[in-house]
């Protein structure tokens, strides 16, 4: 009898969205924005002692996720983030969110289908992150197998690339990563704790002084509106811009222009947004610099560009223009579909779990009831200096 081969989950962990598909997809099936709790009120309260008087008044959930949000008033609700700067904060949260994206949006039981995490782990130190994890996804969730890898390894899979210098600027966090024959070079790795979350708080200081009758949460919706839909960035951030009309929520017309562009201009020059650190360009060119001088021209032709702030209108166009000016030379940077920019590690999680090779790379339950921890050492999962 022929060995069924069981279904592979991905689920792409970041500070803001967290991804979860299938492998063999293009897509992720699902994209979770925030996990909220509610408030503890006095009409929480009574809807939980109605419960237990009578179950069959079904009580209000504690925690929502996603698109259980939209319909909540915000003022009940407690926003946050189980993931900041990259890194798990609080793995309860995690695990509430991974048994709604299970239940809720992929509808498989989390026995019957291994599991690929993609985290941003890269340092040793941070090895009981992944410990932690996993003895929640094998005691907890009973998933019959896992496997972690860096979501950055997983981007340049799905960019179909092995040697060249992935940009990766995401929600709470930036870095560039050199990779070589499809190994990335971790001595030269630069990271920013600086992303998207660092824009949205400068473009709310703007709409403030534009505005002061708008609430927080009119505020926030305005700032995704602006973000998405007028926000680029200049190839000469000396070029004259035109204003734009912008309606606030509360009926106010404003021109937004300096808003427009001075935000994607904070990707460049941090020191914008009194930060102390380098723009993508100079990191992407000190990662380079880091590397053997016989692979820089291989590197320089080969720049992998992920994560929200990429989709950015008009980056790949400025970046070319800033390390020609830095470096004097010509970059080459891999297209990728507008879509794509944000999905790539899962699309490179779909490709790895679907090849054969993957079968030997699982931690199995089996394996981690026995040796716990030394499984993932044993198999390359865990880093080691």
């Amino acid at each position: 009898m022929p060995h069924h081969k069981p279904r592979s989950v991905i689920i792409d962990v970041g500070s803001l969205h967290t991804k979860a598909g299938f492998d063999g997809e293009s897509t992720p099936r699902v994209i979770a924005t925030l996990l909220a709790k509610q408030k503890i009120t006095h009409s929480s309260t009574r809807n939980v002692l109605m419960h237990l008087q009578n179950p069959l008044v079904s009580p209000k959930k504690e925690y929502m996720i996603g698109k259980e949000i939209k319909n909540q008033s915000a003022m009940n609700m407690a926003l946050f983030h189980p993931v900041e700067r990259g890194k798990f904060k609080d793995l309860k949260q995690l695990e509430k969110l991974w048994d709604y994206m299970y239940e809720t949006e992929l509808k498989v039981s989390t026995s019957d289908c291994n599991l690929l995490i993609a985290d941003n782990i890269f340092n040793p130190e941070e090895n009981r992150q992944r410990e932690h994890c996993a003895q929640i996804l094998f005691e907890s969730l009973k998933v019959p197998s896992l496997f972690f890898e860096h979501q950055s390894v997983l981007s340049m899979f799905g960019a179909g690339k092995l040697t060249g210098v992935l940009i990766d600027s995401g929600y709470g966090i930036t870095h560039t990563i050199p990779f070589f024959e499809g190994i990335p070079l971790r001595d030269a790795i630069e990271v920013s704790n600086f992303g998207s979350q660092d824009l949205d708080q400068f473009l709310m200081n703007c709409l403030i002084n534009l505005s002061d009758n708008l609430k927080i949460n009119q505020i926030k919706q305005c700032i995704k509106n602006i973000k998405e839909e007028l926000c680029f960035i200049k190839a000469d951030p000396l070029a004259h811009s035109d204003c734009k009309p912008y309606e606030l929520p509360d009926g106010t017309m404003v021109a937004l222009r300096n808003e427009l562009f001075e935000g994607g201009e904070l990707f460049f020059k941090h020191q914008l947004a009194d930060k102390s650190f380098h723009g993508i360009h100079q990191m992407a060119h000190r990662s380079i610099l880091k590397c053997e001088p016989e692979i820089r021209k291989d590197l320089y032709s080969n720049v992998v560009l992920t994560g929200g702030n990429c989709k950015l209108f008009g980056i790949e166009h400025r970046l070319k223009r800033e390390m020609k000016s830095l470096t004097g030379k010509q970059i080459k940077i891999h297209s990728t579909h507008y879509h794509d920019k944000e999905c790539l590690s899962f699309i490179g999680g779909s490709i790895i779990t679907s090849i054969s090779t993957m079968d030997e790379a699982w931690i199995t339950k089996k394996e981690w009831d026995e040796i716990g921890p030394d499984a993932f050492i044993r198999k390359g999962t865990i880093i080691i200096d």
